[in-house]
């Protein structure tokens, strides 16, 4: 299904090619990953879902959902915990190939191309939001969440990748933290660290692919890498979940009465 504008598209194909949503799928697909799915379904299931109201079911929208590998691994989680209400699962992604593939493979999930500036879901009608390396807008999640709602983030950790952007860059830099969500609190963080082995040149050119570093490195860099320079690299990644917050009302400004 495709619900995004053509004033919201800036390329004739916006969002990841063909070739780089398969490079993510055979990346994501290989278990890299996997402590990462662990601690966002722990984070889930845990934190978020708990503290919500009792009711049936809860709505889950997975945005830059990709080809929807985070939400059906926490679909496949949801069905083996039998003391939690059922669960709906729906993913956007700014991508036609990315949402195209992902229908085709997560049949149960409901998906569409959309932007996540501007997304076709009614008014607070989500639980929980889970965005996975994706961008947001602070206003259009608090239109479409329930008072209650959550959202799970997973932004960089500092160091993520360090070994791809020392490569790249003369002086890389540290990832910053996210910045402060209005309306939003944090109720807890968790960083993760570990290390991916690189095994083989198809890895590393799956997992560059997958980045913004793919646009920068330089040919000589690219043969460097391939030829087994680096053996691994280390994934850093800050996972937060946070509540909606209510937005006090705008006051209006008193009028002074004349008494004369």
């Amino acid at each position: 299904m495709n619900l995004l504008p053509a004033h919201h598209r800036h390329s004739k194909s916006p969002g990841d090619s063909k070739a780089m949503v398969a490079a993510r799928e055979r990346f994501l697909s290989s278990g890299a990953y996997t402590p990462l799915v662990e601690l966002i379904g722990q984070q889930l299931f845990n934190v978020a879902l708990p503290s919500l109201p009792a009711q049936e079911p809860y709505t889950i929208l997975d945005c830059g959902a990709g080809t929807g590998f985070y939400s059906a691994a926490l679909a496949k989680k949801a069905q083996q915990i039998t003391r939690l209400f059922p669960l709906s699962f729906f993913g956007v992604d700014i991508s036609k190939e990315a949402v195209r593939r992902g229908a085709k493979r997560f049949g149960p999930n409901h998906s569409a191309v959309a932007s996540v500036y501007a997304l076709p879901v009614a008014p607070h009608s989500v639980d929980v939001v889970v965005q996975v390396f994706a961008p947001h807008s602070d206003s259009e999640l608090r239109r479409f969440l329930k008072p209650h709602g959550q959202m799970i983030a997973v932004s960089p950790g500092p160091r993520h990748l360090w070994e791809l952007k020392s490569l790249v860059y003369e002086h890389p830099k540290e990832h910053l933290p996210p910045k402060a969500m209005e309306g939003f609190e944090a109720m807890s963080t968790h960083p993760l660290s570990f290390s991916i082995p690189l095994n083989s040149p198809s890895d590393v050119e799956d997992l560059l692919s997958m980045t913004p570093l793919a646009w920068k490195i330089s040919p000589e860099n690219l043969s460097e890498l391939k030829s087994g320079r680096i053996d691994a690299v280390q994934a850093d990644f800050l996972i937060t979940v946070y509540r909606m917050t209510p937005v006090p009302p705008i006051s209006a400004p008193s009028i002074p009465v004349s008494t004369s």
